[in-house]
């Protein structure tokens, strides 16, 4: 089994889909990292049940106590003219 830092990298590279099976779901956390390659989102932080997750620095960090949920936190990059 795999520890959820590496869950969650799989998960926002599209590699792992919906538990349900779903074909439309699955797709939120890896259209948003896109975003971040694309250059439009920046700083994207996610915390969900073990993981804390900074993609700005590449940072997942095991926490000691589980997180109830989904918390996610981006900065819009906006286009400069």
């Amino acid at each position: 089994m795999l520890p959820n830092t590496e869950v969650l990298q799989l998960v926002v590279d599209g590699k792992i889909g919906s538990r349900l099976g779903l074909s439309y779901r699955g797709k939120g956390l890896p259209s948003i990292y896109k975003e971040i390659r694309r250059g439009r989102i920046e700083n994207l932080v996610i915390i969900a049940n073990d993981v804390h997750a900074t993609f700005a620095t590449d940072s997942f960090v095991t926490l000691r106590r589980e997180f109830s949920g989904t918390f996610l936190y981006w900065e819009v990059v906006l286009p400069t003219e």
